[in-house]
């Protein structure tokens, strides 16, 4: 009888100790997931304004009436966007708040920039001192 009782004893710890292991191990998986994906939404929110700063730049410098039409992927999880003066500024909702994406620009920019996920094609003109998004 008392065997049996040691051997109960012990499936239970072995059991009990797979179980804390396996939810450290997910907590920590889980974590690590979060904090990857929001380096890839950041990276991608900042290759989005370069190509638009790049863009606007390229087209304010060949002069008025230069006009360009971008695509841009647009992930999700994009609050806010905005174009204004020589700044575009993104705010990008992170697994620990928000997070600001700024790129800066030589040339005065405005217009609208989509905030909604997916593909979007972004018209850029030169327009006398300016570009303007649309």
């Amino acid at each position: 009888m008392e065997k049996r009782g040691q051997v109960a004893i012990e499936y239970i710890t072995i059991l009990g100790f797979v179980l804390v292991t396996t939810l450290v191990m997910t907590y920590l998986f889980t974590q690590h997931t979060g904090t990857l994906n929001d380096a890839v939404i950041e990276h991608q929110v900042e290759r989005i304004a370069e190509k638009i700063v790049d863009t606007a730049e390229a087209m304010y410098f060949l002069g008025e009436p230069s006009r360009t039409n971008i695509k841009l992927y647009f992930p999700l999880g994009i609050l806010n966007a905005s174009a204004n003066g020589q700044e575009i500024v993104f705010l990008v909702e992170t697994s620990h708040g928000h997070d600001e994406v700024v790129k800066y620009s030589q040339v005065n920019i405005t217009g609208t920039i989509p905030t909604s996920p997916g593909i979007h094609y972004l018209q850029v003109e030169a327009q006398g001192n300016r570009v303007v998004l649309s």
